[in-house]
């Protein structure tokens, strides 16, 4: 699969070559996961097993005026896989590179890298490590807050191709900030995104992470995110789907030690034959923790999607407060969810909940709507925004907010329409 021979460069460190080595060999031992396994039975990979994908070759030449930077940003942009350049990164204590450099000259927290990624055991993790190369590398120094988002752009121009990233991102004690992936393509091509990234938050750090995905109409993106909170962190995640033929996206966070905060929400938006699957996992090590989760999804014609959530309590995780909720609407009578909250708890000094709801849009408030004057198109956009609005509500930044309203309303089908209602 994707033409998977493993060329390990002998100017890499040693520790890095046999990572890859070992990794690759437990991708030719165990292969892709299969509908066997219980975490992809709803998701069938079959069409991925059988494509011939290129690696992706660096593009040196691309033009930075492809992509919308309409945000006031700190905007980074790695492209193909490898790093290519970032604006308005002026701030002390905040540095931001490629990883491949991070690595060759151990950068700080260099060797967190793989700690967490190390602990995936399918066939795509062990892919992205045995072609670990480049990608993002973003430290933040003890008590540094940044103001603007960091908009990190992973972009790709080659089809038939394969770009293997790997993030990491060390946010020290006392630290505050906003990231952004977001993963476009110029074109409308065939290709696919391997993406693993890690996330460590010492004590007291807050920071808020964004994926949006908004690949082209033929692409694949296979994700995961694994976050490890120190005490008193406080991390918030928001996944955005709407692009590409079929996306997986993991979140997993490791609630470490005391007073840690997790809040996950998600959104996608399905149509033609997409599909979606999402998978979370919150990890309650420790005492006195709390995460909430909140997913929503709306289907139209024959798009399907996948949301298994599950929060696990360990014996000494007393105080444990954690809810898990996914709600979705369903417009189609081809379109199709599986949902599966599960809470697995382990002690019962505990306050944990969870919920699916599946439905279609409420009749009354669209009467309301086409009573009015507005167009049935028109009234099922405003119903549909008013749903998936609720996911970045919570946002405070109203600059950062807005775009990603934006974006929601790029893809309804009468957005422009709804967009002119709401000024």
């Amino acid at each position: 699969m994707f033409n998977a021979i493993l060329n390990n460069d002998p100017k890499s460190p040693q520790w890095l070559q046999q990572l890859r080595q070992e990794n690759f060999n437990a991708y030719q031992k165990f292969g892709l996961p299969t509908l066997r396994d219980e975490a992809w039975k709803y998701t069938n990979i079959k069409i991925l097993s059988k494509k011939a994908f290129n690696l992706t070759e660096r593009n040196n030449q691309f033009s930075l005026n492809q992509v919308n930077k309409e945000l006031d940003a700190v905007n980074v942009f790695i492209v193909n896989g490898y790093f290519h350049s970032m604006t308005n990164c002026d701030t002390a204590g905040l540095t931001i590179r490629s990883l491949a450099t991070a690595i060759q000259d151990e950068s700080p927290g260099f060797n967190k890298l793989n700690q967490l990624a190390s602990q995936l055991k399918h066939g795509f993790a062990k892919l992205n490590t045995a072609f670990l190369n480049d990608g993002l590398y973003l430290h933040l120094a003890q008590n540094v807050s940044i103001q603007k988002p960091i908009h990190v752009f992973y972009i790709n121009t080659q089809t038939e191709s394969v770009q293997y990233l790997r993030n990491l991102i060390v946010a020290e004690t006392g630290t505050s900030a906003t990231i952004i992936e977001h993963y476009v393509s110029p074109t409308s091509s065939e290709y696919c995104t391997n993406t693993i990234t890690e996330i460590y938050l010492d004590k007291t750090a807050n920071i808020k992470h964004i994926k949006l995905q908004t690949e082209a109409t033929d692409a694949y993106h296979i994700g995961t995110t694994k976050v490890q909170q120190d005490t008193d962190s406080h991390f918030e995640s928001y996944v955005i789907s709407l692009g590409g033929k079929l996306s997986r996206s993991d979140t997993e966070v490791l609630l470490a030690e005391t007073g840690c905060y997790c809040e996950q929400r998600g959104l996608y938006l399905g149509q033609e034959r997409q599909h979606f699957d999402h998978h979370t996992l919150v990890d309650h090590l420790t005492s006195h923790c709390t995460s909430k989760q909140l997913y929503k999804g709306i289907l139209d014609d024959a798009a399907r999607a996948v949301f298994n959530g599950k929060v696990y309590v360990h014996p000494h995780a007393i105080k444990t407060d954690s809810s898990q909720m996914t709600k979705n609407l369903l417009l189609s009578d081809k379109a199709e969810v599986d949902a599966k909250p599960e809470l697995e708890i382990y002690n019962d000094d505990v306050k944990c909940s969870h919920g699916a709801t599946v439905g279609q849009l409420n009749q009354d408030q669209l009467f309301y709507l086409l009573s009015r004057g507005l167009e049935q198109i028109t009234a099922k956009s405003l119903l549909m925004f008013a749903f998936s609005y609720e996911i970045i509500a919570t946002i405070k930044d109203s600059a950062l907010r807005n775009y990603l309203r934006d974006i929601i309303l790029q893809n309804l089908p009468a957005g422009n329409t709804v967009k002119e209602l709401l000024k």
